[in-house]
């Protein structure tokens, strides 16, 4: 398992030239390497990723500049090329919109680049060509750039390796963070076990998580609680003179409201993740489709400033770590047409139908219900192996 440990970087004005400076001999890379690919693909000529970096000495003899950064970010800036255009090839090939490797601009794209480090345990003085790094003292030493002194709100890992680490620009500053490779944690659950204490999770809007046990999770609506103040703050911005610094300092407030928004999301949902994966041993989730979700222009807003993507991305770590099952429903499981208690499904079931009501007369709210079919549907999983369509579902209830 990777995880990313990220520490704020404290840079003397001098070494905040060298950063953007590094920053923009790979943004330049890449973009030369783009330039030449795509001319190369005119011609007929199929260049590949290990043919560009090929190229950087030549780069280097005509641009003397690129010697003052190291080499291992601007091989980076090749191989994130590399990865736009598989990613390219994989899209057309899913039939999805395919987003060709564009462009980096300079004043709009963000300042990162790439430092490679050897598989040197990380709690220790560790020296590679790039890096050296001291856990007692908590400074950074970037080749060719100097010492960094960094916030070390939190140890890293005794038994990661650190494979790379990242420095970028911010809203509020510049950033390192250090991709740490850990060991898997199996989970010592057994799936009997395991079934004692599990819990589905139906998601929503309302309520941002509804739970098998009865539990409503409200959605913290962090950036609607902010929008009267952005909109205020974008309504200055749009009064301000072109390149004028008064300009900037509007676009840099906007930019600050956005990362508190930002860090209250990511704050709250990792803090939810952790508080669940510690609560119960399995764990069903639903596997949405959330780029289909945001096709409606009504609720796509909604959907994308809830946050559910990142708060899967968390409980799946989460659970990792803890050693919890984490299952996802069947994306075409109907959990919320069929009433648990009964087995009745209801195939014409409108969205605004919030309470269900079986043939017996006891009504359950639709979400609760749906989450409890994905209980069922988890447990059912776990301890047969067995993955259930909706018709497969209903002959458990014969």
């Amino acid at each position: 398992m990777n995880k990313a440990y990220r520490y704020r970087l404290f840079p003397q004005e001098d070494q905040l030239e060298k950063l953007a400076q590094t920053a923009g001999c790979c943004r330049f890379v890449y973009n030369e390497a783009l330039a030449y690919r795509k001319e190369q693909y005119d011609l007929g000529t199929k260049v590949s990723g290990f043919d560009l970096i090929k190229r950087l000495p030549e780069l280097k003899l005509q641009f003397p500049w690129l010697k003052e950064v190291p080499a291992t970010s601007l091989q980076k800036a090749i191989a994130d090329l590399e990865s736009a255009y598989q990613n390219f090839f994989r899209r057309v090939k899913q039939g999805k919109t395919p987003g060709f490797p564009k462009f980096k601009v300079k004043h709009k794209s963000k300042q990162a680049f790439n430092l490679k480090w050897d598989n040197f345990s990380s709690k220790r003085a560790n020296y590679f060509k790039c890096i050296w790094y001291n856990d007692q003292s908590n400074w950074i030493r970037l080749a060719k750039m100097g010492w960094f002194r960094l916030e070390m709100h939190r140890d890293l890992p005794e038994n990661g390796i650190i494979k790379s680490a990242t420095i970028s620009k911010d809203t509020d500053g510049w950033y390192v963070s250090f991709l740490i490779e850990l060991p898997d944690t199996a989970s010592t659950v057994s799936p009997e076990d395991a079934i004692k204490s599990s819990v589905g999770i139906d998601f929503g809007l309302k309520s941002f998580l509804t739970l098998s046990n009865g539990k409503e999770i409200k959605s913290p609506r962090f950036y609607h609680k902010a929008e009267k103040k952005l909109k205020r703050y974008q309504r200055a911005l749009s009064r301000k003179t072109k390149d004028s610094q008064n300009r900037l300092k509007a676009r840099q407030q906007i930019a600050n409201l956005h990362l508190k928004i930002r860090n209250q999301r990511k704050d709250y949902l990792r803090k939810l993740a952790y508080n669940l994966s510690m609560s119960y041993a399995l764990i069903t989730i639903e596997d949405l489709n959330i780029q289909g979700m945001v096709r409606n222009h009504r609720l796509a807003k909604s959907v994308i400033t809830s946050g559910w993507s990142m708060f899967t991305k968390f409980l799946d770590e989460k659970c990792l770590e803890t050693g919890s099952h984490l299952i996802k429903a069947n994306r075409w499981f109907a959990s919320s047409r069929i009433i648990y208690e009964t087995g009745e499904y209801r195939p014409q079931l409108q969205l605004g139908c919030r309470w269900l009501t079986d043939y017996n007369g006891t009504k359950i709210h639709r979400d609760i219900n749906a989450a409890k079919n994905i209980d069922y549907w988890g447990q059912h999983l776990l301890t047969t192996g067995e993955e259930l369509d909706t018709k497969g579902y209903l002959a458990l209830y014969s």
